[in-house]
């Protein structure tokens, strides 16, 4: 259901979280709710109690997320945000083996690097 990951990602001031889809872990981010709620707008009502989070992950633009290994370095993620000229990528999901079934050690995003944080 929707509206918990909404309302944990409100609570938090978060724009985007770490949901697990079938066997593989995505990203639910402002953009896709967005993309979601335009979709939706031909819609009278809209119930965010009964609408399932598959159909929300579905309107998540392609190719936002980037999976890196645990032992790349942080200059490897800083380079992937630098290099990418369409500035799509709003996160890297950091796993054991960079796979994106593998549970999350880390996100970052580009406002981490931005920031310095890394």
């Amino acid at each position: 259901i929707i509206a918990e990951p909404l309302s944990y990602m409100r609570k938090h001031d978060f724009s985007q979280i770490i949901v697990l889809r079938g066997p593989r872990y995505k990203i639910l981010s402002t953009l896709g709710i967005a993309h979601w709620l335009e979709a939706k707008s031909q819609d009278d009502i809209i119930s965010l109690s009964e609408t399932k989070l598959i159909s929300v992950l579905e309107c998540e633009p392609k190719n936002t997320c980037v999976y890196l290994k645990a032992d790349d370095t942080v200059d490897h993620a800083r380079d992937i945000f630098a290099h990418d000229t369409a500035k799509m990528i709003s996160s890297v999901l950091v796993t054991e083996n960079g796979r994106d079934v593998e549970k999350p050690l880390n996100i970052i995003t580009p406002w981490d690097v931005a920031a310095r944080k890394l």
